[in-house]
């Protein structure tokens, strides 16, 4: 390659905001290889959006992009392979190049993405960038066995059936700084017989990672199901109750996500899981019920008591409606 195309190579990767440059090997010394890392990342579905804005600069550079969730592992990452692979981005979805890491890592031209996020160039929900629209149709392919489980649901649960999704987002959320306030039980059951009534939906689809919420929903509403998900009171990270406990917390959430794309429609606080369930389902008129409750603090020792605080308190003193 010419010195003065490895030059400009060089600098539009350093014009792209927080990338860096990696020493490679020799091999492929035509090609420009793009690594998206973000270890450790956070939530399935912030780690997910931000591969595709990932993606998405990759082509704008010009650019091989590969996935690495094994040099930089997540929160999803097991000590042991799954389905022959220590890549947790492979657990959940096909590479997104025909590459393998050991190729682009043995290969001249690398540039590494640095893992945080930029909410200047990236938005943070993904249905905020029309643009990753394409990009998903064009990179992502869910596993094989993943859609196939999500398909049996499907068949087994909502057809023939009028299916309301809910997702019901609570646990850590209540106390994160700027982070959406979820809903509380009340509004979040008042919201759900309401739509009920109005549109007779005969199947209410709950996604929760509180075992709490889910018993309080199974109590008060009938023809209530959801998929078979680990649930927790308590931070279901910081658990091991089954083997490969990672791994499954985030093929369930995923397939959780999928199922609530197939739904009616969608009653749900602000999430990452609510916004790839919204953008799964693409453009269905009135598919999205939202119990906006505002956010929480940017302070963290103010976060941990708002949100209790707000829940107590009648509207016309700042509480919540």
């Amino acid at each position: 390659m010419p010195a003065k195309a490895n030059a400009e190579f060089a600098c539009n990767v350093r014009k792209t905001p927080k990338y860096h440059l990696l020493k490679g090997g020799s091999s492929n010394p035509d090609q420009y290889f793009y690594v998206i890392q973000r270890s450790p990342g956070t939530g399935f579905f912030a780690n997910f959006t931000y591969v595709l804005h990932h993606l998405k600069i990759a082509e704008r550079l010009g650019m091989i992009p590969v996935v690495d969730f094994k040099c930089f592992p997540t929160l999803y990452n097991e000590k042991d392979a799954i389905n022959g692979t220590e890549n947790a981005w492979e657990y959940y979805f096909d590479q997104v190049s025909p590459y393998t890491l050991e190729e682009v890592y043995s290969s001249r031209n690398i540039a590494v993405s640095d893992g945080f996020w930029y909410l200047s160039v990236m938005p943070k929900y993904i249905t905020e960038d029309s643009e990753l629209i394409d990009i998903f149709e064009k990179y992502i392919r869910i596993k094989p066995e993943i859609t196939a489980l999500c398909d049996s649901y499907v068949k087994d649960y909502f057809c023939n059936e009028k299916v309301l999704g809910v997702h019901f987002r609570g646990q850590e959320m209540r106390t994160a700084a700027r982070h959406p306030f979820p809903p509380t039980k009340k509004q979040m059951l008042g919201k759900i017989n309401e739509l009920v009534a109005l549109n007779g939906y005969t199947r209410v689809f709950v996604s929760t990672e509180s075992l709490d919420y889910l018993r309080f929903l199974e109590k008060n509403l009938d023809n209530l199901v959801c998929f078979d998900s680990y649930r927790s009171n308590k931070n279901s990270y910081l658990e091991s109750p089954r083997p490969f406990h990672r791994y499954l917390l985030g093929r369930d959430i995923l397939i959780d996500a999928l199922l609530l794309s197939k739904a009616e429609a969608l009653v749900c606080g602000g999430s990452m899981v609510s916004e790839m369930a919204i953008f799964l389902a693409g453009k269905k008129e009135s598919y999205q019920y939202r119990i906006d409750n505002g956010m929480n603090s940017d302070y963290q020792i103010l976060a941990g008591y708002l949100w209790y605080l707000k829940s107590m308190l009648p509207s016309f003193l700042g509480g919540f409606r």
